[in-house]
């Protein structure tokens, strides 16, 4: 027993090595903390004197005078104006009175999707004060268009039961449970560059939807219209497929370099013999082709 003890404070030459030196760095790093306060509550380093001393206590005081002019102060910043909380920028809400932790989360809560039907809803936002929110409930002004410079407020009429997916505009998606204008935007988008939605399914390819929510959308978002963008085979070039979500960078330059073997494409199924192609591929990509 012993022995197996006297094993443990038992060291190699480098091991006592790194010991001293870790204890050494400890050492200079506390003896650090003492004197920074030291220095920080005397304001007077290594009890200087003459013109070096007053210049550090200067120093000090202008210090704490810049930290003062720069915290900020929510009633002597509020200016308040007409605004709407889901189109103001960051500047605009610190014109207001925000200070930029709030704004920080209000931008960042917005970017997730979030949008205020109201001002009521606003005023309950995390980290603004009772009095600011008094001075600014009176300039709220939730809305779904801007024209002239006048707000106009949300139309309350019931969605339809269900929206076609290939047309609906970013207002009416904005307005369903779960979509806000980040990801409406993403959803427009992803249309945009698909040439159009081919299936409802294909939302779980936009964003990773909860699965309630997704179900929901896929009830409310149907693909009524058939207008999809097709892509010619034979005369687009490398860009133009490349900047296809299903066929990329990669998969243009096959699609090009089988075309090149084969002179033309002469059917849609002839895809399947571009390298790296594999059935589920396929099957994305060949409804957004035609052969003309």
């Amino acid at each position: 027993m012993s022995q197996d003890l006297k094993s443990l404070f038992q060291f190699t030459r480098r091991e006592k090595r790194g010991l001293i030196t870790l204890l050494s760095i400890v050492t200079i790093l506390l003896l650090s903390g003492r004197w920074y306060n030291a220095l920080h509550e005397a304001g007077d380093p290594f009890l200087l004197s003459g013109d070096l001393a007053k210049k550090w206590k200067a120093y000090n005081q202008d210090n704490q005078q810049s930290i003062v002019h720069q915290s900020w102060h929510p009633d002597d910043a509020a200016h308040p104006f007409p605004f709407d909380p889901n189109t103001l920028d960051s500047p605009g809400f610190i014109k207001l009175g925000l200070d930029a932790g709030t704004t920080g989360r209000l931008m960042n809560w917005r970017r997730k999707g979030k949008v205020f039907y109201n001002a009521e809803e606003f005023g309950q936002l995390y980290g603004l004060s009772p009095d600011l929110w008094t001075q600014l409930r009176p300039f709220v002004r939730v809305a779904a268009k801007r024209n002239n410079d006048h707000f106009r407020s949300y139309e309350q009429t019931p969605l339809p039961a269900e929206l076609d997916l290939n047309t609906v505009d970013s207002a009416t998606l904005v307005r369903i449970d779960g979509i806000g204008p980040f990801l409406a935007h993403k959803i427009i988008a992803q249309r945009t560059a698909l040439g159009s939605y081919l299936s409802n399914l294909q939302l779980s390819e936009v964003h990773r939807f909860p699965d309630s929510v997704l179900r929901q959308l896929r009830r409310q978002l149907v693909v009524r219209s058939n207008t999809v963008k097709k892509i010619r085979l034979n005369d687009a070039g490398e860009a133009e497929l490349a900047r296809h979500p299903y066929i990329g960078a990669q998969m243009a330059k096959n699609i090009i370099l089988l075309r090149g073997g084969l002179t033309k494409y002469e059917k849609i199924e002839q895809l399947r013999q571009v390298p790296l192609m594999n059935e589920e591929k396929y099957r994305k990509i060949a409804p957004y082709c035609i052969i003309e």
